[in-house]
C-alpha cells in the first residue's frame, strides 16, 4: 500500500479527473485504488479513507462535505493523531474529527504543541503543511537487508557488506552528497536487533569514492567478526552527509582527481546500459547468502521475463 498527494488547482471537473485516473491504474496494472480530495492535505486524506469505504472517490467541495467527512471520522483515524494523543482527546470528550476541530486553538496548541495546531487548522480548511514536489535529502543513509539462510564464512560476509555499501553509494550519489561517517553492524540472530554488535569509522574527509567506503566497510567487518557464529543481518550506515560542493576538505591533502573521474565513468555507463551493469567486483554475490523473495510479486510492466505465456490447445497439442 502506498500514497502520494497532487496539487490539481486548474483541474476543473476533479470527480471526473479522479474516476479516470483510478480506472487507469486498475486498467493497467490490476491494483484497486481510493482517491480523496480536499482543501488540505489532512482533509484529503480523511476523504481518501472515506473513499475507500465507498465508491473510491470522493470529493470535499461544500463545507457541509467537509463537516459531515469530519463527523464520520473517529478521532483515533485522523491522519497525524498517534495512539497516545487519540486516548487523551478521548478522555476529553473528542470522539470525532469534528469534535476535535471544535475545540478552542488555544488549547490544541497546549495540549498538543504547534504540530496539532497545524493539524485542526487543516481540517478547519487552512493549509499548513505544504505540498512537498521534491523529497528532502536524506541526513542519514541505510541499507540493510537480512540474509536468505545463516551466514558464516568472513568471504560472503566480506560479500553481502561490499553489496550493501554499494547500494547505501548509490543513494549518497543521487543526491549529489559526501558521507564522513560509515557504520556496520551484525546480528546474530533472525530477530531484529537481537545479538547486535557495530562499529563505525571517521574518513579524514568526507568522501563519496565507492572503493573507499567498501574498504572502510570490510575493515570494520572484520573486527566485528567471531569465527563460529552465525549471522543473519548486516547494516550499512552513512552519516555526515553533506552537499559534495560545500564538503569540508583536509588542508594538508589534494583531492585524488582520478577518484571523481571513475565515479563519474561508472555513473554514466549505469545510466545508458542499465542499473548495475558496471559493478565493483567486491560486490559480486557467488553464493546463496542474499535475502529471499520466493514469493515475489510478477513485475509484468517492467522485466520481460515475467511476462504471462498464454498457450493454445488443439486436439489435446499444444
Amino acid at each position: 500500500i502506498d500514497e502520494a498527494f497532487i496539487d490539481l488547482r486548474g483541474i476543473e471537473n476533479l470527480e471526473t479527473f479522479a474516476q479516470n485516473v483510478r480506472s487507469t491504474v486498475f486498467r493497467q496494472t490490476f491494483i484497486p485504488t481510493s482517491i480523496g480530495i480536499g482543501p488540505t492535505k489532512s482533509l484529503a486524506k480523511i476523504a481518501q479513507r472515506l473513499a475507500k469505504r465507498g465508491s473510491g472517490v470522493l470529493v470535499l467541495k461544500k463545507s457541509d462535505d467537509v463537516l459531515q467527512a469530519l463527523g464520520n471520522t473517529p478521532i483515533f483515524d485522523v491522519w497525524g493523531i498517534g495512539r497516545a494523543y487519540a486516548t487523551f482527546l478521548a478522555n476529553h470528550g473528542v470522539v470525532t474529527a469534528r469534535d476535535f476541530c471544535n475545540l478552542p486553538p488555544w488549547w490544541v496548541r497546549k495540549e498538543l504543541t504547534i504540530v496539532g495546531w497545524r493539524l485542526q487548522q487543516e481540517l478547519r480548511g487552512l493549509p499548513c503543511n505544504d505540498l512537498v514536489i521534491e523529497a528532502p535529502d536524506r541526513k542519514a543513509i541505510v541499507s540493510a537487508r537480512q540474509f536468505g539462510r545463516p551466514v558464516t564464512s568472513l568471504q560472503e560476509l566480506h560479500q553481502g557488506v561490499a553489496a550493501y555499501a554499494e547500494d547505501a553509494w548509490q543513494k549518497l550519489r543521487s543526491q549529489d552528497c559526501t558521507a564522513r561517517i560509515l557504520q556496520v553492524t551484525l546480528e546474530s540472530s533472525m530477530l531484529p536487533g537481537a545479538g547486535l554488535t557495530g562499529k563505525s569509522l571517521e574518513f579524514p574527509e568526507p568522501t563519496s569514492y565507492l572503493p573507499s567506503l567498501i574498504s572502510a566497510a570490510k575493515q570494520l567487518l572484520d573486527e566485528l567478526f567471531h569465527s563460529g557464529h552465525e549471522y543473519w543481518r548486516t547494516t550499512v550506515l552513512l552519516f555526515g552527509i553533506e552537499p559534495a560542493a560545500r564538503a569540508q576538505q583536509d588542508f594538508f591533502r589534494n583531492p585524488n582527481p582520478r577518484h571523481l573521474r571513475i565515479t563519474s565513468a561508472v555513473e554514466a555507463m549505469n545510466r545508458k546500459y542499465g542499473p548495475k551493469t558496471v559493478r565493483i567486483a567486491a560486490s559480486q554475490a557467488t553464493e546463496d547468502w542474499g535475502m529471499r523473495r520466493d514469493f515475489l510479486s510478477p513485475r509484468y510492466t517492467t522485466r520481460i521475463e515475467d511476462f504471462p505465456v498464454a498457450r493454445l490447445f488443439r486436439n489435446g497439442v499444444v
